[in-house]
């Protein structure tokens, strides 16, 4: 097995690169097979993309101190723009097979800070779409869970038959297909109903279902739905929620063990345990619309070292950002200006070192944070020496340094130049 990549920011080796595919640095298990030129999912046996398309950064304009960012559905970015300030022009948008463009999810008409802007679609259906891959592991029968209020729920299988419900109530709906393949389930309803928890599972019992047929969600014009609504769905890696689909709950999205990038749309704001275990996340773009980071709301993810905090987020509360393991992986955050608290074990690893190394506060009057040193449960950094700079605005140091619990971190706090 060939030298291994290894991250540019940690310098941790990740992946190992050998003849036959991509191995895991960490687990030994094989990630990834190479197949007449492709690199193709060691799991799930679809093309995944190129390190080229994977990495693209699309067209890059201006120069200034700001960076702005606009993302697809996927995660891939489609232009970045740097600026000083003022308005900047959004690029056009690709064409998808089953999606309709409808907004972006940020204005981008006053840049006062580094933003990322996320492209919002609805389906061209207009119904919720669950891509499923029937096969030995998920079993021929498929579950749908559906409380009715009013009017008609209509399930399509997606392999030519359908069914309408029309009983008030809660339903969980069974479907046998005839063989093995790849279906789209798409769900619509007249009037007023919402998804149950766990809405597509291989069984009818909520806690016992595991999801390993779904591969991509889109939803339209989900309004409601109880929560957890996506949990164990491990091997989807497309989330999609238009401007109308506000249903949100606690760890609403938690549990999307593969689930890649998520645009977020406006309306919507944070929750407890909203993407908590979605291990591979790298990605959310953010709407203006959230006010905090709520509790473990992105506990044990991966995000990328350069994703952006919404700017009018106020509070971070304890363990949105940190783990039980070894996460955060990013190695460095911005606070936005407008936060006034940080809780304890905010971006804290509990059972690992993190790899935070660089926090940059925006605010000019220091956030109450927690800081207790040898006690890593009630603190809002890590204080094990992995944090090696706090970056303050200019003017703000000797503020922050003698601040409440700040002063445990005085010795790394450096203004910005």
């Amino acid at each position: 097995m060939s030298e291994g990549i290894k991250s540019a920011i940690t310098g941790r080796e990740g992946i190992n690169v050998s003849g036959d595919g991509l191995y895991s640095a960490i687990t030994g298990k094989k990630s990834a097979v190479f197949s007449a030129g492709k690199v193709v999912s060691a799991i799930t046996g679809r093309e995944l993309k190129s390190y080229e398309g994977a990495c693209s950064s699309g067209s890059t304009e201006g120069s200034g101190k700001y960076r702005v960012r606009f993302f697809d559905y996927d995660g891939t970015i489609l232009k970045t723009v740097y600026t000083d300030g003022g308005a900047v022009t959004a690029p056009n948008v690709p064409d998808h097979e089953r999606l309709l463009f409808q907004e972006w999810n940020n204005d981008f008409d006053d840049i006062t800070a580094d933003l990322d802007v996320g492209a919002i679609y609805t389906t061209k259906s207009g119904k919720c779409e669950f891509d499923i891959d029937i096969n030995s592991l998920t079993g021929l029968t498929q579950y749908v869970g559906i409380r009715l209020t009013s009017g008609t729920v209509t399930i399509e299988w997606g392999d030519g038959t359908s069914e309408t419900l029309s009983t008030i109530g809660d339903t969980r709906v069974a479907h046998t297909y005839a063989a093995s393949g790849k279906y789209m389930i798409m769900v619509s309803g007249t009037e007023n109903w919402m998804f149950l928890s766990y809405a597509l599972g291989t069984t009818d019992a909520n806690e016992s279902f595991q999801n390993r047929g779904v591969t991509a969600v889109r939803l339209a014009k989900l309004k409601s739905a109880q929560s957890p609504l996506l949990d164990r769905l491990y091997i989807c890696e497309t989330l999609v929620l238009d401007r109308e689909s506000t249903a949100n709950g606690q760890r609403m999205y938690g549990g999307m063990a593969n689930l890649r990038h998520c645009t977020l749309p406006r309306g919507l704001d944070s929750q407890l345990w909203m993407f908590v275990n979605c291990y591979r996340l790298n990605r959310l773009v953010f709407p203006d619309s959230f006010t905090s980071i709520k509790g473990y709301f992105c506990e044990n993810s991966s995000l990328r070292s350069d994703f952006v905090l919404p700017p009018n987020i106020t509070l971070i509360e304890g363990n949105s950002f940190g783990s039980n393991g070894n996460y955060p992986v990013f190695s460095r955050v911005t606070i936005p200006s407008k936060v006034v608290a940080i809780h304890a074990v905010a971006f804290v690893a509990l059972n690992g070192e993190s790899s935070l190394r660089t926090v940059i506060m925006k605010p000019t009057t220091p956030p109450t944070i927690q800081a207790v040193p040898g006690n890593e449960m009630q603190s809002s950094f890590p204080i094990r020496g992995s944090l090696k700079e706090i970056i303050v605005p200019a003017g703000c140091g000797e503020a922050y340094k003698s601040a409440t619990n700040w002063s445990y971190y005085a010795d790394i706090i450096k203004e910005e130049e």
